[in-house]
């Protein structure tokens, strides 16, 4: 039983592989620390959002047996509640250093984190949350869906490096992640599949978007 909970985490750790394979072939070895630091903290901050479901669970709000709960579950503890702890790595650890000066730098970063937590993650909820109709298909989606969900606060975190609003850049990519991650969660507990299916478009499309304009980026002249 452990083994197979432990079968979803390899899409995430072999797409992350690819990733630091690339940096490691591709940027100096300053770059490629950065870029294996942001996925091992990613790692390490999966601990703590577990230690919150936990917490959750303790106090009875993880019964996910009404509506009110499988939003709150939903919005609250996973959407603003991993995404705000993905965003404290990216935030204080990637951003902060010289080398993250564009959006597709964030973007990159803020995709090595997510797929830390979602490595971790999937176990975890393979362990709790299998119950639920059309898990197996869900649990490889994850995969996918973080890496998309990871977009928008990679662009806007990076994209507020070069600006004079990065508070409010910054919240803008936090909120959209959260807002995406939760719909996710929600539609499959729920079984939501035409509202997950719209959502998937519509999240998808905005990051193809998001990733586009990071590519063609060019920073704003600072006076």
């Amino acid at each position: 039983m452990i083994l197979h909970s432990l079968i979803p985490s390899i899409p995430p750790l072999l797409v992350a592989g690819v990733i630091l394979v690339f940096g490691q072939y591709k940027y100096d070895s300053s770059r490629f620390r950065l870029l294996l630091g942001s996925f091992v903290l990613g790692l390490f901050i999966s601990a703590l959002i577990i230690l919150g479901h936990y917490i959750i669970s303790q106090m009875g709000l993880a019964e996910l047996k009404s509506i009110r709960r499988v939003a709150f579950f939903s919005f609250v503890v996973v959407g603003f509640g991993h995404e705000t702890a993905k965003f404290l790595v990216l935030r204080f650890y990637a951003i902060p250093n010289e080398f993250v000066n564009k959006p597709s730098h964030g973007i990159i970063h803020s995709c090595l984190i997510g797929l830390a937590v979602t490595a971790v993650m999937v176990v975890y909820f393979s362990e709790t949350m299998a119950e639920f109709p059309y898990f197996n298909t869900w649990i490889y989606l994850y995969t996918p869906a973080a890496m998309i969900i990871s977009v928008p606060v990679g662009f806007f975190a990076g994209l507020g490096k070069s600006r004079q609003t990065r508070f409010i850049d910054s919240m803008t990519g936090l909120f959209a992640s959260a807002f995406f991650h939760s719909i996710f969660i929600f539609c499959y507990i729920s079984s939501e599949l035409l509202l997950g299916l719209l959502a998937a478009i519509g999240t998808f499309s905005i990051a193809i978007i998001l990733i586009w304009k990071a590519l063609a980026y060019t920073p704003e002249s600072k006076n």
